[in-house]
């Protein structure tokens, strides 16, 4: 049996602080919150939670995610759930997990495939890409210091729990992105709108050291990370439009680099 007890107003405070960057940062923690996403993560990093946090209207349901007695579970009234939530219409249960912190000057990434977001700065589209790129078992990401923070709420949400199945390593700017392709050996791809190589030479860099690099949709990628991207490949337009949406663009990318 879970061990289950009333969460006091001191932890519920706690928990709160949690929505903001520089509380999850100094406790190591933050929140997955919805049915959906606790099972998800679940499934992925069980080693990672904490504790449940679950509205006695929802306790009934706790043995749905196949939880065991591992970890404790506090209840809250609905009103003090909506305290620990961004949403409008929150689902009455959450688990705060313990954040992996990945760092390229003590662990050098190992996948063959990795993904580099340059100043993504929309957490909801941090959060889709982390979904899209763990669908396709592209499981390392690396975020330029400008990127938005991938344990906000609202990107934990749009990952819809996959945030549990990647490495993420934060504040990669680009000289370390430069040193990593030169002592480690991957080639740089680099995405533009248009001008860049058809999608078909994409495929060709599946299975091979290869990192691919997207840019904001406002901004776009850098200069200086331009220069060290040595091959630059475009989405084929036949109809119309600016662009696509970032993480639109990232999964038609993603699929391609694993379909070679």
């Amino acid at each position: 049996m879970m061990k289950v007890q009333p969460a006091s107003q001191n932890q519920i405070r706690q928990w709160r602080k949690l929505l903001r960057k520089k509380y999850r940062d100094a406790e190591g923690l933050f929140l997955v919150s919805g049915w959906n996403a606790v099972k998800e993560f679940l499934n992925g990093a069980r080693n990672q939670v904490k504790e449940f946090i679950v509205t006695k209207e929802h306790l009934d349901k706790l043995p749905e995610l196949s939880a065991d007695d591992q970890w404790p579970v506090f209840t809250v009234t609905a009103t003090d759930f909506k305290r620990l939530s961004d949403e409008q219409h929150p689902q009455g249960i959450a688990l705060t997990a313990r954040i992996q912190a990945y760092a390229i000057d003590s662990e050098m990434p190992q996948e063959n495939t990795l993904i580099y977001l340059d100043r993504v700065n929309d957490p909801g589209n941090l959060g889709t890409i982390v979904r899209s790129a763990v669908w396709f078992g592209l499981t390392t990401l690396l975020l330029s210091p400008e990127s938005a923070d991938p344990f906000q709420p609202k990107a934990v949400r749009a990952s819809a729990g996959a945030i549990g199945r990647v490495k993420i390593y934060r504040g990669v700017d680009s000289a370390s992105l430069k040193q990593l392709m030169r002592e480690s050996g991957y080639s740089g791809v680099a995405t533009v709108v248009e001008g860049g190589m058809t999608d078909r030479e994409l495929r060709r860099y599946s299975g091979k050291k290869t990192i691919l690099v997207l840019g904001s949709e406002a901004a776009g990628l850098s200069p200086e990370l331009l220069n060290i991207c040595p091959i630059k490949i475009s989405i084929p337009k036949p109809g119309y439009g600016e662009s696509l949406n970032l993480s639109t663009a990232a999964a038609i990318l993603f699929y391609l680099l694993r379909s070679g």
